[in-house]
């Protein structure tokens, strides 16, 4: 009798082992993590369609080639994602492509601030030159009289 409940008691305490294991394996929810729905990703493609939007406006598909063609192969991946109803993937990726046409925008925007002022420097060498040849020309002409 005594081994018997001996014997009991060591199935009992590794059930109990076992069961406290696979309680611990199981993975704990992050904190503040947000459960991605079909809204929060529609949301975010609205995001990324708009930021491509301001992006096409200042042509950075041209200025910024690198990094708008990075942002549409991220949207890409991120359509084809939602396609599959990966929703996760779907969501982090269209945020991604966001930040990649925000971020060939404003490289756009610096290239075309720094052809502008490349324009003006040199406008201002242009007018410059004609004022001193002018001042050059005035001082030639009162030599001769």
């Amino acid at each position: 009798m005594k081994q018997k409940r001996h014997f009991l008691l060591i199935i009992v305490i590794l059930i109990l082992g076992s069961f406290l294991m696979s309680c611990a394996s199981t993975e704990t929810p992050v904190e503040g993590a947000v459960a991605i729905d079909r809204s929060k990703v529609i949301e975010a493609r609205e995001n990324a369609d708009s930021a491509k939007a301001a992006a096409l406006e200042v042509r950075a598909e041209k200025a910024a080639k690198d990094e708008y063609q990075s942002a549409e192969t991220i949207y890409t991946e991120a359509k084809e994602a939602e396609d599959r109803v990966d929703l996760e993937l779907a969501f982090t990726a269209y945020q991604s492509a966001e930040e990649g046409f925000n971020t060939a925008k404003a490289s756009a925007e610096e290239k075309k601030q720094a052809a502008l002022d490349a324009m003006n420097a040199a406008d201002n060498a242009i007018a410059d030159a004609e004022n001193k040849a002018k001042a050059a020309t005035a001082e030639a002409q009162e030599g001769e009289e």
